[in-house]
């Protein structure tokens, strides 16, 4: 609705996904946002390797069409996210 090109997503807490939602998110979101707009998004690492493979798996989905660049806390990745032209 907003046209927005940038996405922080804060995935410390994040647990495994269910394979049925990982495959919604490849299918139904991640088209749907990128054709809304998204082009840019920073993710705040979680701290589970499982929740970890779940992001490699969303980032491969995406298929170079978002940049993506990983971050250890919100505080590192707002910068580059309002500085990354989107």
């Amino acid at each position: 609705d907003h046209q927005g090109s940038r996405w922080l997503f804060d995935g410390r807490d994040m647990q495994a996904m269910k394979p049925s939602d990982l495959q919604w998110i490849s299918e139904v979101w991640l088209p749907t946002a990128m054709a809304a707009g998204l082009r840019v998004a920073a993710i705040v690492m979680p701290t589970s390797d499982t929740a970890m493979q779940n992001i490699d798996d969303m980032a491969t989905a995406a298929d170079d069409t978002i940049e993506v660049r990983d971050f250890p806390s919100v505080e590192n990745a707002r910068p580059w996210l309002t500085a990354a032209a989107g």
